[in-house]
């Protein structure tokens, strides 16, 4: 399993990788959905990093939009 400090480190460099600068102020609690920072189409890349991270698929009814609304939310579905 990997340390929340590391999930959050290499979601900023995803974030950054596609976002550019506009995800330097991300912290672990930032709302990553309703402050627009996902569109649609980021937060299927981002589903797809989870399930690289965790190695394995996310479960259907794992998931949902709420689920990683937060860096902290996201890392739960890594860390299971």
């Amino acid at each position: 399993m990997i340390p929340e400090a590391d999930f959050v480190n290499q979601a900023r460099e995803f974030f950054r990788s596609r976002i550019g600068d506009a995800a330097d102020p991300l912290t672990e609690d930032s709302e990553l959905v309703s402050s627009g920072i996902m569109d649609s189409l980021l937060v299927l890349e981002f589903f797809f990093f989870l399930e690289q991270l965790r190695g394995s698929a996310i479960e259907a009814q794992e998931f949902s939009v709420a689920s990683i609304s937060t860096l902290r939310k996201a890392y739960r579905l890594v860390a299971t």
